[in-house]
Order: structure tokens, then C-alpha cells, then sequence
């Protein structure tokens, strides 16, 4: 009876599950879950250069979207700068390319980025303003002011006073009307026109025309009064000397 005892209760304890563990299985509650999780986390930290970056990229990439409407080259070098310093672009390229750019670079990009967008900002208003003067050169060319004068009164005044005569009349357009006393050409074979005031005398305003416009005085004969327009040269040789002349029909 003993021995059958034995038997059984190595046999039932075959397949018992012991009731006793060394190391129970903690059930934790909701607080303690919270703690766990929270500890779990990383700890996120806003840095002065965090704040800068994200300040100063919307401020240059804002800067740079306005340029585009003007001059587009230098607005893609302000978004290039802002992508630079923006800490969202620069944490995509460390996590997609394994590569970072350290502050020092950030500094050398951004100051090569201005030199470039200053030359290219600098060229272009250097193409305006010329632009603008030679259009004001156009204009000024296109508009002649002519003083008015009749060549008896030209040829006199320079016979007055000729430094005086120069600086009413040398370089400036002149409307002149008078009496062609003679019509020729130089040594150099270029035409020309004498008025006066019809008093006779060889001496008067000697008008020189271009070759071009050498078939315009093949109309005009002595005695005859006219009206042409020039750019006054001075006093040589007697003759008050008129230049760039065409007969003002």
C-alpha cells in the first residue's frame, strides 16, 4: 500500500504545474505605465541655433520668393541660402544621405551665396543704368534745341567778339537763314554754302554739307535766300565755320 503511494504521487507530479515562481510577473498599473513611456522618450531640446535657423531661413526663403518676380537668378541664390540654414532640410539630408553640414560650412555657404547674389544684384542695375543712358543719349540726339539766327547777325557777332560768339554759339544748333553768296567745295572735296547778308562781301557763314547731300545744292544759284539748319564750329579764317548742314525746306 505504502509503495503504491510512492508510485502515484511521482506520477501526479509529473504533471503538475508548480504554484511557486521565484520571479512573479509584475502587472503594473495605468500610472506607473505613463512613467515608463515618458522615460522611454527622447528628450527634445529648443537651441539657440534651432531658432535662428528656422528665423532666418523663412526671412531669406521669403526674401527669396520675391526676388524671382524681379531678377530670378538672385532669388533662387536667397532660396538656396534659406534651404541652408532651415533645421527641417537639414535633418532630411543627414537621415536620407548620412551627411550634415557643420555651422562653420552653413557660415562659408552663406557668405559665398551673398557675394554671388551682391555681383549678379550689382551687373544688373549696372544693365539698367546703361540702358537708361543711352536712351537718355537717344533722346537727346533725337531733340535738338536751335537758336535762331539769321547769318548776317552770326557772322557779325563773331566779328565782334569772337570768345564771346563762342560761348553763345560753338557746339550748339543753329536755324539760320540768309543769302547764299557762294557755293563750292574744299581741298577735301566736301560741299559747301556761303551766306550773308546780301551787303556783297566774300566773307560770311561758310555751311558745310555732307557728300550725301551734295545733289541738294545742285538747286540752289547765288542771290538766293534760304533757310538751313547746323552745328556752329567757330570762327577760321574769316568764315564763321557751320557743320553737319541740310537745307530746311
Amino acid at each position: 500500500m505504502g509503495s503504491c503511494r510512492k508510485t502515484l504521487s511521482r506520477w501526479l507530479g509529473a504533471f503538475c504545474v508548480p504554484t511557486h515562481n521565484k520571479n512573479p510577473v509584475k502587472i503594473m498599473n495605468k500610472e506607473e505605465n505613463e512613467s515608463v513611456d515618458s522615460n522611454n522618450k527622447k528628450e527634445r531640446t529648443l537651441t539657440l541655433g534651432s531658432v535662428l535657423g528656422w528665423g532666418l531661413g523663412v526671412f531669406i526663403g521669403f526674401i527669396g520668393i520675391i526676388q524671382l518676380f524681379e531678377q530670378i537668378s538672385v532669388g533662387i541664390i536667397f532660396i538656396l541660402m534659406a534651404l541652408v540654414l532651415l533645421p527641417p532640410v537639414n535633418k532630411y539630408v543627414k537621415s536620407k544621405y548620412n551627411f550634415s553640414i557643420s555651422k562653420g560650412m552653413k557660415i562659408v555657404l552663406l557668405i559665398v551665396l551673398l557675394a554671388v547674389a551682391g555681383a549678379l544684384g550689382t551687373g544688373s542695375d549696372t544693365d539698367s543704368e546703361s540702358v537708361s543712358s543711352n536712351k537718355t543719349k537717344v533722346s537727346q540726339k533725337t531733340v535738338k534745341e536751335y537758336i535762331e539766327v539769321t547769318a548776317g547777325k552770326l557772322y557779325q557777332d563773331y566779328r565782334d567778339n569772337g570768345v564771346s560768339a563762342d560761348s553763345k554759339y560753338k557746339n550748339n544748333f543753329v536755324r539760320m537763314s540768309g543769302i547764299v553768296s557762294s557755293i563750292d567745295k574744299d581741298i577735301l572735296d566736301t560741299p559747301y554754302v556761303v551766306l550773308t547778308n546780301g551787303s556783297g562781301s566774300i566773307l560770311g557763314v561758310q555751311c558745310m554739307f555732307s557728300k550725301s547731300k551734295e545733289s541738294e545744292l545742285s538747286t540752289l544759284s547765288k542771290g538766293q535766300n534760304i533757310t538751313l539748319t547746323g552745328k556752329v564750329n567757330g570762327n577760321l579764317i574769316g568764315n564763321v565755320i557751320v557743320e553737319d548742314c541740310s537745307i530746311d525746306k
